[in-house]
């Protein structure tokens, strides 16, 4: 969530948020050389509740923007490219030459798994020459090569799909039910993309007269809407 300071107190500020990331390991700010900054944390509701108290106990008002969701981006067919690389500066030049293809897999880590990365160079179909090429020369190939071919591939974004809980009482199921349609909320199995899920909390305590609440969790992520209606 980015946040700025609307006056001048930002000495306030940057004590603020060094204070509240001592306090609390999941509270992050990003820290920048303005009083521009980004902040991150475990929901919308954490968040606010670290600019109040900014405000109550530092004297800073600040300004909010929207959380920012983390979207994915994978492909949708397979791309085919054979891509040559061939430079030739003072000294020795650079020469690969890269014939293959990228293709959609199934999304593989679960939810909460961390996801590790090797750098390593494979095998592929290509060329290479014995003076002019190297390794370096086909990590660059291979980065021109699968940037050309996503493009060729179908790309789409993915949007976090969560599972949200309401609990409210049975008076104000009509309204809970609409408010959550208003955010293309699948009301049988009450899924909703995070990105539509800010600002819900006031939605709902308003809607039943502050007697309403919800929780929600990661399930999957699916096609983002911008994306299909752009399709």
């Amino acid at each position: 969530m980015a946040i700025k300071t609307k006056g001048i107190e930002i000495p306030n500020f940057f004590r603020a948020l060094q204070r509240f990331q001592k306090e609390d390991p999941t509270f992050k700010a990003h820290m920048g050389q303005t009083s521009a900054q980004t902040i991150s944390g475990m929901g919308e509701l954490h968040l606010e509740t670290y600019v109040e108290r900014m405000k109550r106990e530092y004297n800073v008002d600040c300004t909010t923007g929207k959380p920012r969701v983390n979207f994915r981006a994978t492909v949708t067919r397979r791309a085919e490219f054979n891509y040559t690389h061939k430079r030739q500066t003072r000294g020795a030049g650079q020469y690969a030459r890269i014939v293959e293809h990228i293709e959609p897999t199934e999304y593989g880590p679960e939810p909460g798994k961390d996801v590790g990365f090797e750098n390593v160079v494979m095998g592929v179909k290509g060329a290479f020459h014995a003076i002019d090429s190297s390794e370096l020369v086909f990590r660059l190939a291979t980065i021109s090569a699968s940037k050309e071919a996503y493009k060729s591939a179908r790309p789409v974004i993915l949007e976090p799909i969560m599972t949200v809980e309401v609990m409210a009482p049975a008076e104000f199921q009509g309204q809970v039910i609409r408010s959550l349609h208003t955010r293309r909320g699948t009301v049988i199995d009450i899924e909703v993309a995070l990105n539509n899920m800010f600002g819900y909390s006031n939605q709902l305590r308003g809607a039943t007269q502050g007697k309403g609440e919800f929780s929600m969790e990661f399930k999957t992520t699916n096609l983002c809407c911008l994306t299909s209606k752009g399709n």
